[in-house]
């Protein structure tokens, strides 16, 4: 399962998708899915441009998301 987001607080967010909390519905998401490996990350300055890249790599195919996250984790 691959699973896109945006996060001002990346630690805690890992921290989230690796003890969910039921008032935490993302959290919870991943728990029913096993997403707790975090392989590839990207900063932004502007909230708004996180959220326009988060839903061009949602629109891609699995193909291209794995691709791009093994090229800078090819041990992933």
């Amino acid at each position: 399962m691959l699973c896109t987001g945006v996060s001002n607080n990346l630690e805690r967010r890992v921290y989230e998708h690796k003890k969910p909390d039921r008032a935490q519905p993302a959290a919870n998401f991943a728990a029913q899915h096993r997403t707790n490996r975090l392989v590839y990350i990207e900063e932004f300055q502007l909230v708004r441009d996180a959220i326009a890249r988060e839903r061009q790599i949602k629109g891609w195919r699995r193909e291209r998301i794995l691709d791009l996250s093994e090229s800078v984790n090819p041990e992933r």
